[in-house]
């Protein structure tokens, strides 16, 4: 067994994990604060695709999430996702003002292997890859911090996925 292999194996357990306790405090959240969703199909544009009304109502949950104790990214973290042969994908990471720069990896996985298809390692708080898959499979995504700002050793960031 490889290094990698072992290391990307105990990530995905502790994700897993905390992924558990976490996936609980959402779903016991969302069920104490769904009254209080705040969008409306007012705060839409006119094709019915604006992102304002979803966070408008993840305002709320953040609030109750950061009351509970947020982690954030110190060093790296990792997601995988299926992608499909039939879409042409963008993956974006922002990082918040503690960040002065953070890189995204993706890997592909090949007869059981992480292959390396696609990275952004400018020297910014935001990174952006395109992806067009060769095939449906499973593909990982490696967010990684290379550098804060002085006095902070991490900072909150999003993830976005979002296809043609």
């Amino acid at each position: 067994m490889n290094y990698k292999f072992r290391y990307i194996v105990a990530i995905r357990l502790q994700n897993i994990l905390t992924m558990k306790s976490t996936l609980l405090l959402l779903i016991a959240l969302l069920i104490s604060i769904s009254s209080f969703a705040q969008s409306t199909v007012e705060d839409d544009n006119k094709s019915g695709t604006s992102l304002i009304p979803i966070l408008k109502d993840v305002a709320p949950v953040l609030d109750e999430l950061e009351a509970e104790g947020l982690e954030i990214l110190k060093t790296t973290k990792t997601t995988s996702r299926t992608l499909h042969s039939d879409w042409s994908y963008s993956i974006a990471v922002v990082g918040d003002y503690r960040f002065t720069n953070l890189d995204i990896k993706v890997y592909q996985q090949v007869d059981g292997n992480w292959q390396l298809i696609k990275e952004d390692t400018d020297a910014d708080k935001s990174a952006v890859v395109i992806i067009e898959p060769s095939e449906t499979t499973e593909y990982m995504i490696e967010i990684i911090n290379t550098a804060t700002a002085e006095g902070y050793a991490g900072g909150h960031y999003a993830l976005l996925i979002f296809h043609e």
